[in-house]
């Protein structure tokens, strides 16, 4: 009987040291899950830090691009309103050299 109970007591206490044992492990596997769930976290975190300043960045980018869009269509209108002031004055100078000449001619007529 005695030695049952010593057997019994030695199997409780083997029972008992391989529970703390994988206790132990669980809680160890438990807290390496834990950090990688947090390293997990903060790199995702950081890569949505990352993306929002590059959201920011592309947007001021646009912004900057429709500047210099709109900036160009009004240079562009510049350029056809100067181009057409400077056919119109064009047109004004021949046709005062025509008058010119022809005033010459008349004179040079009347002069006859």
């Amino acid at each position: 009987e005695e030695a049952r109970s010593a057997a019994a007591q030695a199997l409780e206490r083997e029972l008992r040291e391989a529970v703390a044992l994988q206790g132990d492990g669980l809680e160890a596997e438990r807290r390496g899950l834990e950090e990688r769930a947090q390293a997990a976290k903060e790199a995702l975190d950081a890569a949505r830090a990352e993306a929002a300043a590059q959201r920011a960045e592309c947007e001021a980018r646009q912004r900057h691009i429709d500047e210099m869009s709109s900036e160009l269509q009004e240079r562009r209108k510049r350029s056809r309103d100067l181009a057409q002031d400077a056919d119109r004055a064009h047109g004004r100078k021949l046709k005062a050299e025509a008058d010119a000449r022809e005033l010459r001619r008349q004179r040079a007529a009347i002069e006859r």
